[in-house]
């Protein structure tokens, strides 16, 4: 998911200015933000919006934005270099092309970038956890090039690195033709194909396709808070389940 809630605890000497530069940036950009102090330490936290991982262009991402803000401040060290990788190497740039693995393709569209997990401590050192959907025919071993070199800069290393290639079944497939005619003869509705960068059970499966349950015009819930699912929506789609079971158990 694309994180929707980001908080930095910060030790400071000048508390209020801190505070005044946090609600100004909040109000500047348009976010909701929160302050609490104890101290010196003052604890900043950030909403942003929160997608499917699979579309980080729809989201916002509240870790992303609080490092934006933290990178108008002054740091040092490794601190420093934690959030400069992230506002020079990920901020406003869902795509890929800070880090230089820009890629698209007709047929799964873009490859896309989602900073889904932030952690750093300033004694311990820190991580960001990147999920990565890629399109057909692209290079894994040069994208992972292509980061390690970008990470080096600010001092990164690149670890647990992890591959799932993507899944494909052509449009002109005798399974995909049945599965059309299933749907189109329970709704009347045209059986448009679809793409998408999420991950499915049917991956897992040579000759196996995501097949709904979501209808043209439905809101998308998927993977966020109250997922959900019309129930006149989940009948017509047992139906057309149903339909295209039988039909493909006569292939």
């Amino acid at each position: 998911m694309v994180p929707g809630k980001a908080a930095a605890v910060i030790k400071t000497k000048q508390p209020e200015e801190l505070v005044n530069r946090f609600k100004t940036y909040c109000t500047e950009q348009e976010l909701h933000g929160e302050v609490s102090k104890s101290d010196e330490t003052i604890t900043l936290t950030l909403y942003g919006k929160t997608v499917h991982g699979m579309e980080p262009q729809n989201g916002l991402n509240a870790g992303l934005e609080c490092l934006h803000f933290l990178n108008s401040l002054s740091f040092a060290g490794s601190d420093q270099s934690f959030i400069t990788f992230a506002e020079n190497s990920l901020y406003s740039d869902p795509f890929g092309e800070k880090l230089g693995i820009q890629y698209s393709e007709d047929v799964l569209g873009p490859l896309t970038v989602n900073a889904g997990i932030f952690n750093y401590n300033h004694t311990a050192g820190g991580s960001i956890q990147l999920n990565i959907r890629f399109p057909l025919n692209k290079d894994y071993q040069h994208t992972i090039e292509m980061i390690t070199k970008k990470a080096e800069t600010c001092h990164f290393t690149i670890a647990d690195a992890q591959q799932f290639s993507p899944h494909y079944i052509p449009a002109d497939h005798p399974m995909i033709k049945t599965l059309q005619s299933a749907y189109q003869s329970i709704t009347g509705d045209e059986p448009t194909l679809l793409t998408s960068g999420g991950g499915t059970y049917a991956a897992l499966m040579k000759n196996a396709v995501a097949y709904g349950a979501l209808f043209p015009g439905k809101v998308d819930s998927s993977h966020q808070n109250d997922e959900f699912i019309e129930i006149d929506d989940l009948i017509k789609a047992t139906a057309i389940y149903a339909k295209a079971l039988y039909e493909l158990s006569h292939l």
